[in-house]
């Protein structure tokens, strides 16, 4: 028998790459528990799982390109995949989730058709900020390949083009559900400010005796 889902809110956060969005998931889930869910991660098992379909064809030529996944592909993976990791929790993060408005219309299907509110948590830092995170401290610390000037601008210009209107509804549709972290702060200092807005607890590891 199906479990059902049992959520009662999903986050999504938001914000410009090498704004911190994954610091602060990180520590979301160290330092809350919580579920953070990221859609790479989403499309990755998908591609695992189904490596010649072209939802996984479509996510390859997206990472070689630094592009966003096409909206079909993202309808395929968060209806296949969401729901399963969604069961047991009540609240749960999605970072890098909603990128399109279309994608948005997907999720908040799925809020529909499973009984869970959506919320958003935007960490707001400065464009040429993130820019030079990524060209600095992340290039020299992760090296990864793709963060290369050009693509680091494509991928600015795709957030500003196609995300900062999803950002801008999620803030008009749910005003009482969305947060605005600045983007300066360390990661625990924005986990923590969403952690207080979100009404979440401190994780507290079991103590022996």
């Amino acid at each position: 028998m199906t479990r059902k889902i049992r959520l009662r809110k999903f986050i999504i956060l938001f914000g410009c790459v090498g704004c911190g969005k994954g610091g602060a998931g990180k520590e979301l889930r160290r330092g809350y528990d919580q579920l953070v869910i990221g859609q790479s991660d989403l499309l990755r098992f998908y591609s695992g799982y189904f490596p010649n379909s072209p939802e996984a064809h479509d996510f390859l030529r997206a990472c070689d390109n630094g592009d966003y996944a096409s909206d079909e592909t993202a309808l395929s993976t968060l209806e296949y995949f969401l729901p399963s990791f969604l069961t047991g929790h009540e609240v749960a993060f999605g970072d890098g989730m909603c990128r399109t408005l279309p994608q948005l219309q997907i999720m908040s299907s799925l809020a529909a058709k499973h009984d869970f509110a959506l919320g958003g948590a935007f960490i707001n830092l400065n464009q040429d900020e993130c820019r030079t995170r990524i060209l600095t401290f992340r290039r020299a610390t992760e090296k990864r390949s793709d963060d290369t000037p050009e693509r680091v601008d494509f991928r600015i210009k795709l957030y500003h083009d196609k995300t900062i209107p999803v950002i801008r509804q999620v803030r008009e549709q749910f005003p009482d559900d969305f947060l605005e972290v600045p983007g300066i702060l360390e990661p625990a200092e924005k986990a923590e400010l969403i952690a207080q807005h979100f009404k979440l607890e401190k994780h507290r590891p079991a103590t022996c005796g």
